[in-house]
């Protein structure tokens, strides 16, 4: 055999081929680690590890709780609430102090303790044991005056005689609640209802009437503490009255 040119013996490491079971520079050998390679299981530098936060990677940032509107909504009802029973309750005082000062506390015996002016005509009323006189002019009572006897109803009673006993007029209690809704001046508390049973109509000293005229007159009882009246309308003729005591 030439040398040289042929591989040596059988068994005989030859340079330049790697040999069975040995580690050759430049081959990774299995299970060792090589330089270069990323072993598994292990970090390695410049990859990203699962669950590890990495320099320049950006963070999911953490998921903002979400606020509830439910308080809120809680807040806005309470405050309602309470706004609209602070509504009620001044309502309801104003009410009881209107209605204090437009209590009826007229009767017949202070009707009859006082002489009624009419603001508007300067007509004259006088009330006496039942009795009345009613002056056309109150600065001149010897003629033009009617003389006759009274009946005088307040509240319910008052209501109820203009609604019923003079129901041919046509009001009705529905109409009356309409008036008392309407205006706070005005309630059942102070609806009164005065009948003028007119027996003598005196004028130039003569007796003008051959029979009773009923004049019926329906309207509220005005006092606010300081100034009282009676604001009625003479069912007959619609003409309205204001009549201010004397004292």
């Amino acid at each position: 055999m030439n040398q040289g040119q042929y591989p040596n013996q059988q068994g005989m490491p030859q340079q330049g081929y790697p040999q069975q079971g040995m580690p050759q520079q430049g081959y990774p050998q299995q299970g060792m680690p090589q330089q270069g390679y990323p072993q598994p299981g292990m970090p390695q530098q410049g990859y990203p590890q699962q669950g590890m936060p990495q320099q320049g990677y950006p963070q999911q940032p953490p998921r903002p709780k979400k606020s509830s509107a439910k308080p809120v909504i809680l807040v806005i009802v309470i405050s309602v609430a309470v706004f609209l029973l602070i509504i009620f309750l001044l309502k309801v005082m104003a009410r009881a102090i209107l209605d204090e000062k437009l209590s009826t506390d007229i009767t017949k015996e202070f009707l009859e303790d006082h002489n009624w002016s009419e603001q508007n005509d300067g007509s004259y009323l006088v009330f006496k044991s039942g009795a009345f006189t009613y002056y056309k002019d109150k600065n001149d009572k010897d003629n033009y005056y009617y003389t006759g006897h009274y009946k005088f109803y307040t509240g319910q009673d008052a209501l109820d005689y203009v609604t019923e006993d003079l129901s041919d007029y046509g009001i009705t209690k529905e109409e009356m609640q309409g008036v008392f809704d309407r205006n706070e001046k005005y309630d059942l508390s102070n609806f009164v209802c005065l009948v003028l049973e007119n027996e003598e109509c005196i004028i130039d000293g003569e007796n003008t009437l051959d029979k009773t005229v009923v004049s019926p007159y329906y309207g509220f009882y005005l006092n606010d503490g300081v100034n009282k009246a009676l604001d009625m309308a003479n069912m007959n003729t619609g003409t309205y009255f204001y009549f201010v005591p004397e004292d």
